[in-house]
């Protein structure tokens, strides 16, 4: 079964230290949200929602 995901940061990873800059996961998601603080898990979901509707 293949379902989209979207991988969330609460941080911006990118602004971290540079072992946090590699994901083995955001090549395969449909979307990647950072930085966001907790929302990042609403927008996101909201996101993927919109995916499985379209």
């Amino acid at each position: 079964v293949q379902l989209p995901f979207c991988e969330v940061h609460i941080s911006n990873v990118h602004k971290r230290e540079a072992f946090r800059h590699h994901s083995y996961l955001s090549d395969v998601a449909v979307g990647v949200m950072a930085g966001f603080g907790v929302m990042g898990y609403t927008l996101a979901l909201e996101f993927v929602i919109a995916q499985l509707d379209a």
